[in-house]
């Protein structure tokens, strides 16, 4: 990650938010990162989690490579060094295998989709059942996600609410289009703050631990019926967990207040 981009990240600060690491009791978080055929984003990722301002003495970081066939191994074993050295309460490393690869180009084909999310959550599974235990919170980093506000988990975490979603997006166009309002003329606009919702288009992020572990546990899973799925999977597989929650009794939140890009690599 060059110095200029390091830089701008570090003065991208979100205005009236208090660090988390300044209130008396700082919940403890888990950061779980699944990679796969990231080598090219995973570096910024990376090294824009290790600049957040929330406190790294509060917080686990988990990598878990699986399948790549680029140098996504190596950017990780690179990148334990530096998350040490920043402080992070715990950093793990770990290569999997889960018997499944393909090109990175075809990764989005129809084709493919419900095989390559039924392993996305079989992945997830692992990463949960081996590490998440007394944590408060916990954080779903996808490895290709860049343009991280220095200031975003204190925000979402301070929003102490049991799931939270923010906007995303893909080469400057939004593709949230799950949480919206419409007006009584018809017109269709994002909420300005806080909202809560019953239907999410991602997957979790970040949730309480309590969350997590009822979602993301296997039975769940194993309920989604990728194979029925035609189209827009990854927006039907967020929609169905969310209304797990939801129907659970979970508050579900979306915030218009931090944005993230998915890298277009």
């Amino acid at each position: 990650m060059s110095e200029e981009i390091v830089q701008a990240a570090r003065t991208t600060h979100l205005p009236g938010v208090r660090n988390s690491h300044e209130c008396a009791e700082t919940p403890s978080l888990l950061v779980c990162v699944p990679v796969k055929n990231c080598a090219r984003s995973l570096p910024r990722t990376l090294e824009e989690l290790a600049i957040q301002d929330y406190a790294h003495d509060r917080t686990d970081v988990v990598l878990m490579e699986n399948d790549s066939e680029d140098d996504s191994w190596a950017v990780c074993l690179a990148a334990r060094d530096r998350l040490s050295e920043v402080g992070f309460r715990n950093v793990v490393v770990e290569r999997a295998r889960f018997g499944f690869r393909l090109p990175h180009h075809d990764r989005h084909t129809m084709a493919v989709q419900a095989r390559r999310y039924l392993v996305m959550g079989q992945v997830r599974q692992t990463m949960l059942e081996r590490y998440l235990a007394d944590q408060d919170f916990l954080w779903w980093l996808d490895a290709d996600i860049i343009g991280i506000p220095v200031g975003a988990l204190s925000m979402m975490i301070g929003f102490d609410v049991d799931a939270l979603t923010n906007r995303f997006v893909v080469a400057d166009v939004e593709f949230d289009h799950t949480t919206q309002i419409i007006d009584d003329d018809g017109a269709v606009r994002l909420p300005r703050e806080l909202l809560g919702t019953d239907r999410m288009s991602r997957p979790l992020l970040p949730c309480r631990q309590t969350v997590g572990m009822t979602l993301f546990r296997r039975s769940v899973l194993e309920e989604v019926n990728y194979r029925g799925m035609e189209n827009d999977i990854g927006q039907q597989e967020g929609a169905y967990i969310s209304r797990q929650a939801y129907e659970r009794g979970f508050g579900l939140y979306w915030s218009p207040r931090v944005i993230m890009e998915h890298a277009n690599v």
